[in-house]
């Protein structure tokens, strides 16, 4: 993929960012709680940013590029995913502790912040050890 189309493609991801995390941000201060499909379309979104501009192809699922199938892209992939297990379990864990009667965060929002979550950790944690190795 060249620059040209990923550049467009990361503008476009980054408008519907926008808009969609201004819907949130509306829906919360009209005292309305946000619902599953806002925190994991924001998750999948923010994810597709930060695999776009880590590997340069345009779907998670699609044809990978050159380098993330390489011998060092595969090394980048199992480190992330190993450190974004044990990310997760963290958060997971503590957001369970939240949704306890002592926070204000109710066990269903805790579940979606975690489902919403799991979209963002391995592909941010794959960009930042790409960007440890260039």
């Amino acid at each position: 993929m060249n620059k040209k189309t990923k550049l467009i493609l990361g503008s476009i991801l980054s408008l519907a960012i926008i808009a969609v995390i201004s819907f949130a941000v509306i829906q919360v201060y009209q005292g309305e709680e946000l619902g599953m499909y806002d925190v994991v379309t924001i998750g999948i979104l923010v994810g597709g940013f930060f695999y776009l501009i880590t590997w340069g192809s345009s779907s998670i699922y699609g044809p990978e590029s050159e380098e993330a199938s390489d011998e060092m892209g595969n090394h980048i992939k199992k480190t992330s995913s190993n450190i974004s297990y044990f990310i997760m379990l963290v958060i997971t864990v503590l957001l369970a502790y939240m949704s306890s009667d002592i926070f204000l965060l109710s066990h269903k929002m805790a579940l979606y912040l975690v489902m919403g979550l799991f979209f963002i950790v391995n592909p941010v944690t794959q960009f930042f050890i790409m960007k440890r190795y260039r």
